[in-house]
């Protein structure tokens, strides 16, 4: 009698509760007691039966909710799965857009660092040759300057 009393009351708080968790393990304990098999067990002034046909009936219900959750949630993986693919082809595309301008601005760099190399050629000879007389003259007023030492 004080298994079934205390059995009722976990009915009435899974219920209340609305927990699967609680529900699943008041049902082990009622299923221990053979009660779901053999309601004529119930103490009838406590309607443990129809409390605990009522507890069942919401478990299969939360059950089945939960069940068609997960199944949206699967469906909704394999679709942004199925999607996945088509994003790295436009992913592709765009890295393969994005590869060739990489490749064009470094050949334009490559031709201008050339060019800016052949003008720094020039201009090295053209001042080798107009610093020739200065130069000369910087060494003269060194070696003047070493030798009065």
């Amino acid at each position: 009698m004080k298994i079934q009393l205390l059995l009722f009351k976990a009915i009435e708080q899974a219920l209340n509760d609305d927990d699967t968790e609680n529900m699943d393990e008041v049902m082990a304990l009622l299923t221990k007691q053979h009660l779901p098999q053999q309601p004529e067990r119930w103490i009838k002034e406590l309607n443990g039966e129809a409390l605990s046909d009522q507890m069942l009936r919401q478990l299969k219900v939360k059950k089945a909710k939960e069940k068609e959750k997960r199944a949206e949630d699967s469906q909704k993986k394999e679709q942004a799965r199925a999607v996945a693919p088509e994003r790295e082809v436009r992913g592709n595309d765009n890295g393969e857009k994005m590869a060739e301008k990489k490749e064009d601005q470094l050949a334009d760099t490559v031709n201008h660092l050339a060019e800016a190399n052949e003008d720094l050629e020039e201009e090295e000879a053209t001042l080798s040759e107009d610093q020739k007389l200065p130069r000369l003259c910087m060494w003269s007023r060194y070696y003047r300057s070493a030798v009065r030492r």
